[in-house]
């Protein structure tokens, strides 16, 4: 393997080095009672403002799992991920072709893992960890609530944003799904949560034309 002093690793070594202090800023601050994490999300626009919903920017964050989770893991994921796959991608190349990718080249394809990996490792904190805004309510009485998706495009498998308002009228915002293969819902669609499974919500299409998400 190339030493991580090689040129052609220099992006990729310098990714993991960051990604390392990050880690040692957090452990620090968590030390002396301040979260790096929280001072990031903190100091972040509410990602959730309604001037944000269904336009295109709204759609890129939402896929990239930006306001799912906390912005400093995504931001080591995507390190991680870019550092090791670029590395890896580097010594792969060198020993199938005797020298090391163009380093652009071997850039932009870990660009592509560390984007992939942020997007499906942030789906997983959101299922592992809901939303503080949600956590003080019992998840369970939402089932038969009409939500409406904010962010994203619900698909099987790909969940997306919504939100809803409990009995008390707090908005909660929540993962969902179609529990019907195949069911598709974009950013605007009223849907009907029909059961839970962990911290995602099943739906199916709202076909009560009296129900909105302020009445259930």
């Amino acid at each position: 393997p190339m030493s991580l002093l090689h040129s052609a690793l220099a992006p990729f070594t310098i990714a993991l080095m960051l990604m390392s202090l990050l880690g040692v800023l957090e452990i620090a601050g968590l030390l002396f009672g301040t979260s790096l994490s929280d001072l990031i999300d903190d100091a972040l626009p509410d990602t959730d403002a309604p001037d944000t919903d269904g336009n295109l920017a709204g759609d890129v964050l939402a896929w990239l799992s930006i306001g799912r989770a906390p912005l400093l893991m995504l931001i080591i994921i995507f390190l991680t991920a870019f550092g090791v796959g670029g590395i890896l991608i580097q010594n792969v190349a060198k020993a199938i072709f005797g020298a090391p990718l163009f380093v652009p080249l071997a850039a932009l394809a870990a660009f592509a893992l560390g984007v992939m990996a942020m997007r499906h490792g942030g789906l997983l904190i959101a299922r592992l960890m809901p939303r503080e805004e949600t956590d003080a309510v019992s998840l369970d009485t939402f089932i038969g609530r009409v939500a409406t998706i904010i962010r994203g495009e619900a698909r099987n498998g790909l969940p997306a944003e919504a939100k809803l308002q409990d009995a008390l009228g707090q908005t909660h915002y929540v993962l969902v799904e179609p529990d019907v293969a195949g069911d598709v819902f974009a950013a605007g669609r009223d849907v009907l949560l029909v059961s839970r499974h962990g911290a995602v919500f099943r739906v199916i299409a709202n076909r009560h034309a009296t129900l909105s998400p302020a009445q259930t």
